[in-house]
């Protein structure tokens, strides 16, 4: 069960990158830092999915934390702050992206099992500021004139696919990494689930946006 749900989340990655790339023209002018932040997750589960089904023993663990801790919440938090507009609120978002690149570097250097066990503090403080600047890009559409074609604004579609997909995912990784009572089969397959709700979301967006600018 682990190798399918891995093999069909990095297939419905793999179409939605192919799928962004495609309609990129009516996403945004900020859309390929967005692409590229898709195709960082796509490339890092292509990976991991790969390995952990050759090698059972396989430690995954320094791809994501590397790869999706840093590289992807990274991107994620460029590409939300050149969406936003007003200056305060940009200034806001850096202070987020310099909170999130202090919490990562301190991480490394003091934590012993940075890259062989998962530093959940690492994903949860990314997290957090990647949901900050989240709430700044949500705040500023809601009082603009794009709250009028709301469908169509593709920035608000990838800030609910973000919030969905890997917010959505904490508490499976505290019952899975801190709990420890959730077996393999079950985590990868509520993992699945997780992921096609996110890229549904994520592909509504795709198919409803239009750049309006």
């Amino acid at each position: 069960m682990k190798d399918i749900a891995g093999f069909l989340g990095v297939i419905l990655m793999l179409a939605t990158f192919i799928l962004l790339i495609i309609k990129r023209r009516n996403l945004g002018k900020n859309i390929d830092v967005f692409i590229l932040a898709v195709g960082t997750i796509t490339l890092v589960e292509t990976y991991g999915t790969y390995w952990r089904y050759m090698d059972a023993e396989f430690n995954s663990y320094p791809v994501y934390v590397i790869g999706v801790s840093f590289i992807l919440f990274l991107l994620f938090l460029l590409y939300l702050h050149f969406t936003l507009q007003q200056k305060r609120l940009r200034r806001l978002s850096v202070f987020f992206m310099i909170t999130f690149l202090i919490n990562y570097i301190l991480s490394a250097i003091f934590f012993e099992t940075f890259l062989t066990k998962p530093p959940l503090n690492v994903y949860f403080g990314g997290m957090l500021m990647v949901t900050a600047s989240i709430v700044l890009v949500l705040m500023e559409t809601f009082n603009s004139e794009e709250i009028f074609s709301l469908q169509h604004y593709f920035p608000f579609w990838a800030c609910i696919y973000i919030m969905v997909t890997y917010l959505g995912v904490t508490p499976l990784l505290i019952a899975r990494f801190t709990a420890g009572q959730l077996n393999s089969t079950v985590f990868y397959l509520i993992l699945l689930l997780v992921n096609i709700l996110g890229y549904s979301v994520l592909l509504v967006g795709i198919f409803q946006g239009k750049n309006e600018n």
